[in-house]
């Protein structure tokens, strides 16, 4: 039998992939008001608190140091989060990874379910809308969600903000982060057996258009759009006993909408781009210990620059259980290169950059953890325009309820 560690993180990621936490939760009001009959609302939320600062690093001077931006980030630093513009700096903060989750299902026929998830950030109080989708079952292994929902371009991407169900505080940075992270669209998935092989599996389709996006933000000061658009992509889950493996495509055209120079000149550029992204996720678990290991590989064709960037990331970790206590031990690197066509005149350019990571977790019952990390990250980008190295201290709380 799996220890609690492990059953509460394989429970969390079910139910995400349905767009619920599948924690085990009390009856509702409601529900006692019926006289023990299930109330077709279920409402359940998450809570991650970190708290964390830089101790050194190599910059001494703003994180973005092109021409006319207001930055708001003074090095030694480290970016923690991408996606929401976490960053630390050498003061503590709380700030640039807590956040709040609230989730609702309620179940309107049998076979028909709305889900709605809002999540408050640290350094973004106004509740953004992560789900707002129905779910309609054609039987035991088929459905359908139409509306908004999660890109899942990564392993983690369906759950990636409830931190119980992972042994790092967060997601390597090196690997998990982009302008965009939900869409609006329909998925078809399955669910259903192969032997004694348990397979999920989903193809997908929409759009997303996103207004000064964090990830934009951490680099300019200035108003910027960018459209995911005829995004089509898909994946396939397979677990059988200790191993799960996991591979995921998805194309989508990308328009970005801002200035074509950072001292002036034409403020309203539009940047065309086809993304083509896949990737393997390979993962063991053996109760006692655990291997966890992803690939992606994402790469953008510009058309308006003439350049085609490639960015294959990876990181592999690995940990050990002695009853509530969890030692992890992590390693990712991000490999992000530009080449030009006309290469003459522009060179190629790399921006590699990644770190390890060291974390002790420590379960409270089946519903709340607290985890210690420390990271060791290197830049070794042109310019150093991912924070510099830097050695970082967080401490975090989650709980689930």
């Amino acid at each position: 039998m799996r220890t609690d560690t492990s059953k509460a993180m394989r429970l969390i990621k079910a139910g995400l992939l349905g767009g619920a936490l599948a924690m085990a939760m009390p009856a509702s009001a409601d529900a006692a008001a019926d006289g023990g009959q299930d109330s077709p609302f279920k409402l359940q939320g998450f809570l991650t608190v970190v708290g964390g600062q830089v101790l050194s690093g190599s910059l001494d001077r703003p994180l973005v140091t092109f021409p006319n931006v207001d930055d708001k980030y003074h090095c030694p630093c480290y970016i923690a989060d991408f996606a929401n513009a976490g960053v630390y700096t050498k003061h503590l903060s709380f700030g640039p990874e807590s956040h709040a989750g609230a989730q609702i299902d309620y179940t309107m026929l049998p076979y028909l379910t709305l889900t709605a998830q809002a999540i408050v950030r640290g350094n973004f109080p106004t509740p953004d809308l992560q789900w707002a989708y129905l779910d309609y079952k054609f039987d035991s292994h088929w459905n359908v969600h139409a509306g908004r929902q999660r890109i899942p371009l990564y392993y983690y991407s369906d759950f990636q903000d409830i931190g119980l169900a992972y042994p790092w505080i967060s997601p390597p940075p090196e690997v998990y982060g982009w302008e965009a992270t939900n869409y609006n669209g329909v998925s078809v998935r399955y669910h259903g057996l192969m032997g004694d092989i348990s397979t999920s599996a989903s193809i997908y389709g929409g759009d997303e258009v996103v207004h000064n996006d964090r990830f934009t933000r951490l680099l300019f000061s200035f108003d910027t759009t960018v459209k995911w658009h005829q995004i089509v992509g898909g994946n396939v889950e397979f677990n059988e006993g200790p191993w799960t493996l996991r591979s995921n495509i998805i194309h989508t055209k990308v328009t970005w909408n801002g200035p074509n120079s950072y001292d002036g000149g034409n403020w309203n550029q539009l940047t065309f781009q086809k993304m083509l992204a896949y990737g393997v996720t390979l993962n063991y678990d053996a109760d006692s210990w655990f291997v966890l290991s992803e690939w992606d590989k994402q790469i953008r064709n510009n058309y308006v620059g003439g350049y085609t960037e490639k960015s294959p990331v990876w990181t592999l970790g690995g940990g050990m259980r002695f009853g509530p206590w969890t030692p992890f031990v992590n390693y990712s690197h991000y490999g992000d290169h530009y080449t030009y066509a006309n290469l003459s005149n522009y060179p190629q350019t790399v921006y590699p950059n990644g770190g390890w990571s060291a974390t002790l977790r420590y379960d409270i019952g089946s519903t709340s953890a607290v985890k210690v990390q420390y990271d060791s990250y290197w830049d070794q980008s042109l310019g150093s325009v991912f924070s510099g190295d830097a050695k970082v201290l967080r401490v975090s709380f989650d709980h689930v309820f």
